[in-house]
């Protein structure tokens, strides 16, 4: 695979700016502005472990395969985004 850093930052610029809009639309339906961001996290998703059976030992199940077709490839990117109001 190629370097997926161009990939991820693209994808951080969306993120941001869907966040920037939700967050607009927030605080217009609050009728409040919006301010600068004051916390900013980027993760990835968390996959729980699960246990069979309380009796076992604490053994997460497998995770399940992905088909991954030549050429194609899903980059997941999460951020959280908290934002300042003004009055």
């Amino acid at each position: 695979m190629e370097d997926p850093t161009p990939y991820y930052e693209e994808a951080r610029q969306e993120a941001m700016a869907d966040a920037r809009a939700k967050a607009e639309q927030l605080a217009d339906l609050a009728g409040t502005g919006l301010g600068k961001p004051t916390y900013i996290s980027e993760g990835n998703i968390y996959t729980p472990v699960v246990y069979r059976d309380a009796g076992m030992m604490a053994v997460p199940e497998a995770a399940p395969t992905t088909p991954v077709s030549p050429g194609e490839i899903e980059l997941t990117l999460t951020v959280q985004v908290a934002y300042a109001i003004t009055g």
